[in-house]
């Protein structure tokens, strides 16, 4: 079982941004064993206020790809960040201090023995959690 990193999710809506290995990797795994955390879904609707600031018709359609397929994509499938996951993330911020977002999602991986995918390896090497980098490892 897969939980994707925000960057997966983004790469996968822009083709050129996914490269090979990311399309080669999603082609050969089940969808079912694909699963987001809440905390990705934070990052792109950010990410979709942000740009409506600059460019409201990019910001709108960003909002809309989120709604029509992310949301619909992964129904059933978006991992909440919940209080066990809290407890199992405070650890990470000791004695050093990740990203906080990724703190987050690597918690959740931990806590349902998820797999990272992700592009952003070192982040989550440091946390001692599995990942695989598509880009590379594919």
């Amino acid at each position: 079982m897969f939980l994707l990193d925000t960057d997966v999710l983004s790469a996968s809506r822009r083709p050129e941004k996914a490269g090979q290995g990311l399309e080669t990797w999603v082609a050969n795994t089940n969808p079912r064993d694909m699963f987001l955390s809440a905390v990705s879904i934070l990052e792109i609707k950010i990410g979709a206020l942000r740009l409506s600031r600059r460019d409201q018709r990019r910001g709108a359609a960003l909002d809309e790809w989120i709604r029509d397929r992310v949301l619909t994509k992964f129904e059933g499938r978006i991992i909440p960040f919940d209080a066990l996951t809290a407890l199992r993330c405070a650890p990470f911020h000791v004695p050093n201090t990740p990203p906080e977002r990724d703190a987050m999602i690597a918690a959740t991986a931990l806590q349902h023995r998820f797999t990272i995918v992700t592009r952003n390896v070192r982040d989550f090497q440091r946390m001692g959690v599995p990942y695989l980098n598509p880009w590379t490892d594919a």
